[in-house]
This record gives structure tokens, sequence and C-alpha cells, in this order.
């Protein structure tokens, strides 16, 4: 294992720090230096658990996370623009782009931060290794930890996802959720595998699997 740690002057009175520990790249300023430590260690563990989960070695993949000081400069950063107020995660061509724990925003907290920066973590590995992972299927909320609970604010229903741009983390979570209590691991595998198989491999209609989110919703409220 090799550690590199470069300082960089990025702009007048401004070091970028770089902070490289074998297959993964922190670049961060010298305000988010207290939460390295912590952030170093939700890298390590994400990808310690999405392997575990899916029962393979672990590959190199390599992981760049740039993290950024303020939110705004990190949607202007990243979307030219400002967005909304719980936006501060994104991954632009394999490059997780991030909104510091220790300036979090108005929405989330530190821990949240760091729960959030595993999830995306787990989500460039997940993309390395398989293609195209649907939507509705939110291992990572899972396996991150990012929701524990069987919570989501709108009734789950694989038929929302049909929308192009349709998006809901709770939702994901609650179906990730279901298809492995009722399915096991092993389907779930098969599913990140065959994702355009969905129905032979569950057995079910997507108007069937529906019904089943709905009755499975009820048992959980």
């Amino acid at each position: 294992m090799y550690i590199l740690r470069l300082l960089l002057y990025n702009l007048p009175g401004v070091i970028i720090i770089i902070y490289t520990v074998k297959n993964f790249t922190i670049k961060y300023s010298l305000k988010d230096e207290p939460c390295l430590q912590d952030m170093i260690q939700s890298v390590k563990k994400a990808q310690n658990d999405i392997f575990a989960f899916l029962n393979v070695p672990q590959s190199l993949t390599n992981i760049e996370i740039v993290i950024y000081s303020d939110i705004h400069d990190f949607h202007n950063k990243v979307y030219g623009q400002l967005k909304e107020k719980w936006n501060v995660c994104a991954i632009k061509e394999h490059v997780i782009h991030a909104v510091s724990p220790l300036f979090p925003g108005e929405i989330h907290k530190y821990s949240d931060m760091l729960l959030i920066l595993s999830k995306a973590v787990q989500d460039v590995i997940l993309n390395n290794i398989f293609n195209g992972i649907p939507r509705w299927l939110g291992i990572t909320i899972l396996t991150s930890k990012l929701m524990t609970e069987q919570i989501t604010y709108s009734k789950p229903q694989l038929s929302h996802f049909k929308e192009p741009n349709y998006h809901n983390d709770s939702e994901s979570y609650f179906i990730a959720n279901f298809i492995l209590n009722k399915f096991g691991k092993n389907i779930v595998l098969e599913l990140l595998n065959q994702p355009n198989d969905y129905n032979e491999i569950l057995h079910l209609s997507d108007e069937e699997i529906d019904t089943e989110l709905e009755e499975y919703y009820k048992r959980s409220d």
C-alpha cells in the first residue's frame, strides 16, 4: 500500500490537497482536513461491505473523490447552477463530487454525508462490475446503510420508474429490501447480472410486482 499527499495551489491563497491511498484519491481543501480520516474510513468500509455483499474478491476499482467546502460551489461546479438543498453528491464521468461533511448545508448533517459518500463509492464499484443497473433497485442505499428503516414517502411501485426521469431513493431502497427479504441475495445478484430479465427471474409480471410491493408495504406500515 502506498500513500501520497500533495499540496497544490489551485487559486491564489487556496490550497487543494490530493490524498491518494492504494486505489482511491480524495481531493479536498485545508478546511476539510479535520474530516479526512472519517472520509477515508467510510470509503474503506464501503468497499469492504459491497464486495462482501457480492461475495466476490475485491477488484481494483480506482475511485476519485472531489470534496467541496461550500454547497453553492458544489452546485455551480458540478451543475453550472444552484440545485435543491438536499443535492450534495453526484457522480460525473466516474468521479464522485460531494459536499464536505463539515459543511453539509441546511438539510444534512456530518454523519449523513459520510453515508452518502459511502453509497457513492459503492455505486461506482457496482457500475464498474455490472451494466445497466435498474434505477428501481436501490441496493447501495441498503448496503451503505444510508437508509435502515422500511420507510417511503409514497407507495412504492415499480411502474413509477417507467417514467424516464423518475428518481426516488426511498422507493428504490424499499424495492431492494422487498426483493432481498422475499427472494434472497442470490436473486438480487441475478438481477444485477441480468437486469432486463427481472420478470423471468422473479417469475412475476410488472403488475404482479406492484401488487406484491403494495402488500409488503401494508405489512411494513
